[in-house]
């Protein structure tokens, strides 16, 4: 976060004295906690929202500064910094990202995602009425922050317009993000008044028991979300009143009135959808504001969302606003069948523990991660087409149809992408959860069944080539690619690793060992404490871990992949994430890939330490290739480095997390929603974007990009 200041020093000079009230002009170019302000963007009874810059990193964020009477309230203010950073930590592609939440000089702020596209109050404010479509998207995008939030134990509390923002950008459909999450509250909480006695909320958007004092719940947001999508149908409130004592009222003791009085072109179900949502005891609502979102896009013949994590775009212009994707074809078997048809829903599944070795092995030269039901697929054919890409520098480019080739189904668990190689696709897990022992192989080109294989044990990690797929069970063991059957087995075991390279296999557990890969006979052993998965490249292969001879320094280790001869060692951080492309060496400190740690580089020959990042900024697990490494920064900006000065050679938003491949002059990343994206390495322009979110890959098997989303495997054509 940068350098660390004491309250007084983290305010300007010259920001204004806040401690009688708000000044109605804060100076432009005042700086608070690091971000100098640049023009108010917004006004409320609690805060004011400006355009600011952090100057640490240099990029625009939205910055609100709390009511003086709220940050003098030593328990509101605890609470709001407490609550403002576990909101921050829930992971949900439709809550605005939080970059900072705090106390500087006397003075409440939280730092976000700066978005310039408005809000849906102002989208109706122009429009009037909102079309069902439209309302239905904005409705399922919110819901999917909300149900996320509830998951976490937070509860919104402001759930309306205004905190709905649109992300707006040329060539492409808004964005949904929920926004103010300061607000928010336990949900075991009484969490509707203030210590003055005063509730908290909107009263056009107040459930009963918020503005009554009791405890809140999901179903609190829920009643806020049914009264924002009346009013985005109807151009008004639920109850609209003069004043804010009859609203309040209205909402304890009226029923809602029916959509049919404004929008006769509705259908009675709605009627009864919102009902139910604007119940007076939250116990009568639905379970969720997912369930109430779908039962609210059935009633409005609004067909169901194509991924609950997602929503169709959000535009303004009812004439451009796409028909939803139709659902998925068929239904799961416990074998294998191909179908045609557009792909399936593409749902993110929510955020699930991996362990170490698993977070670290992710981004190392063949990626791996945790997997779950791998026993029944279902795999379809090409599907909807993609939007044009942009270049960083916002210019849109040509792009070809990067439809999905297929899409293979996963319906039990979780599953995900362990690794590709050979033209092959290989799943490993069960039906009980990640670690199971069924491996699964699929055609890379086709996404058709290969084979399948029951290890003999729990399998943590995969590794492939075209002749064999080696498997990190206890002890390590080898399939032939060609048909699964069993082709060794190691005594020894992974806690890093398989890599292979070169026909031979390493696998590390403290010492490392390196393995025929035709029968799995020993070549050789260093005996070093290793740290990390090993990279190979040029004949050498480079892992950190303790320098031996019982000294406790870490180091990053050289080796002869020929006779496991020591070339040199040199200072390095305990753990983390390693690349190379034999001319350097990188890594990325760090316990776990979802941790971005430091990035340091040395030269590949001899160990000499090139560059490395600035101290306090993270960075996720790199990839080099050409002379390029490519890394995306904690604050999601893909960038791609000369790997040997360190110099900036573009810069992009990426989604934090994903490791970049690169193959054959095109960079494989996500975009900032966490849509697959192909860029020219050169420049970073964007050829093409395919318009699912992944959690996992990419991977590139020939003429194939192969990603997942940990419930679905996606093909797409290069």
């Amino acid at each position: 976060m940068g350098a660390r200041h004491t309250p007084e020093d983290r305010v300007s000079d010259h920001f204004p004295d806040l401690a009688g009230g708000f000044r109605t002009g804060l100076d432009s170019g005042s700086v608070i906690a690091g971000y100098r302000l640049e023009e108010k963007i917004g006004t409320g009874g609690m805060a004011i929202v400006y355009r600011a810059r952090d100057e640490r990193l240099q990029r625009q964020v939205a910055l609100k500064l709390m009511a003086p009477a709220r940050s003098a309230d030593e328990s509101f203010q605890l609470r709001f910094i407490q609550e403002s950073r576990a909101a921050a930590a829930v992971d949900d592609p439709h809550i605005i990202p939080v970059y900072e939440a705090g106390e500087a000089g006397g003075v409440l702020y939280i730092a976000m995602r700066y978005v310039a596209g408005g809000d849906v109050q102002g989208l109706l404010k122009r429009e009037g009425q909102l079309p069902a479509a439209q309302v239905a998207a904005i409705v399922s995008a919110v819901a999917s922050a909300l149900d996320s939030a509830h998951a976490a134990g937070l509860v919104h509390r402001d759930v309306k317009p205004a905190n709905m923002l649109l992300d707006s950008s040329p060539g492409r459909p808004d964005h949904v993000y929920l926004s103010d999450f300061g607000l928010s509250k336990g949900s075991l909480s009484s969490a509707g008044v203030t210590s003055s006695g005063q509730f908290l909320g909107t009263p056009n958007y107040t459930a009963p028991e918020q503005i009554q004092g009791r405890p809140v719940s999901g179903q609190t947001d829920q009643y806020a979300l049914a009264c924002t999508a009346f009013e985005l149908l109807c151009g008004e409130p639920v109850f609209p009143r003069d004043q804010g004592v009859a609203i309040i009222y209205a909402h304890l003791s009226q029923p809602p009135r029916s959509l049919l009085t404004q929008r006769p072109d509705l259908l009675p179900a709605a009627d009864a959808v919102l009902a139910r949502a604007l119940a007076k005891a939250p116990q009568d609502r639905f379970g969720s504001c997912g369930e109430f979102a779908e039962a609210l896009r059935a009633s409005l013949s609004v067909a169901p969302s194509p991924r609950p994590g997602g929503i169709p775009p959000v535009v303004s212009d009812p004439g451009r606003y796409p028909a939803p994707a139709g659902a998925w074809p068929g239904t799961p078997t416990d074998g294998w069948a191909v179908t045609p048809g557009a792909p399936g829903p593409w749902t993110v599944p929510p955020t699930r523990p991996v362990s170490r070795r698993k977070l670290l092995w992710a981004a190392a030269v063949i990626p791996v991660a945790a997997v779950a039901g791998a026993v029944g697929w279902e795999a379809s054919r090409r599907g909807e087409a993609a939007t044009a890409g942009q270049k960083p520098t916002a210019r849109a480019t040509a792009t070809h149809d990067p439809g999905p080739r297929w899409q293979a189904h996963v319906p039990f668990g979780h599953g995900a992408v362990l690794a590709a190689a050979g033209g092959l696709v290989v799943v490993a897990g069960g039906p009980g959860g990640p670690r199971g022992n069924q491996v699964r192989a699929l055609d890379a080109a086709s996404g058709r069944p290969a084979w399948r294989h029951t290890g003999s044990g729990v399998i943590d990690q995969v590794a492939a080539t075209g002749q064999a797929v080696y498997l990190a069970t206890d002890p390590v063991s080898a399939v032939r690619a060609s048909d699964g059957s069993e082709l060794w087995t190691s005594p020894h075991t992974a806690l890093y690793g398989p890599v292979e390279a070169d026909g031979t296999v390493y696998v590390a557990e403290g010492t490392l060992y390196a393995l025929r890969a035709r029968d799995g006979g020993l070549r050789w052993q260093y005996p070093a404490d290793v740290t990390s998965h090993p990279v190979v490249a040029g004949g050498m292969l480079y892992t950190l871990g303790v320098k031996g001879g019982g000294s406790t320094r870490t180091v990053l280790h050289a080796i002869r992949t020929a006779d496991g001869a020591h070339q040199w060692d040199t200072p390095a951080p305990p753990g983390g994430v390693l690349a190379t492309d034999g001319q350097v060496v990188c890594a990325v400190e760090g316990e776990e890939v979802g941790e971005p740690g430091r990035l340091w580089v040395w030269r590949a020959s001899d160990g000499r330490p090139l560059w490395h990042g600035p101290k306090d900024t993270g960075y996720g697990a790199p990839a080099v290739s050409g002379g390029v490494l490519y890394v995306v920064r904690a604050d999601g900006t893909l960038i791609a480095y000369r790997a040997a000065s360190g110099t900036p050679l573009w810069t992009t938003p990426s989604a934090v997390g994903i490791t970049p491949a690169v193959s054959a002059g095109v960079v494989y990343a996500s975009d900032d929603f966490g849509r697959l994206a192909a860029r020219r390495a050169a420049d970073g322009t964007v050829t093409w974007t395919v318009p699912h979110r992944f959690t996992e890959g990419p991977l590139v098997v020939g003429q194939t990009v192969i990603v997942t989303n940990g419930r679905a495997v996606l093909g797409i054509p290069v």
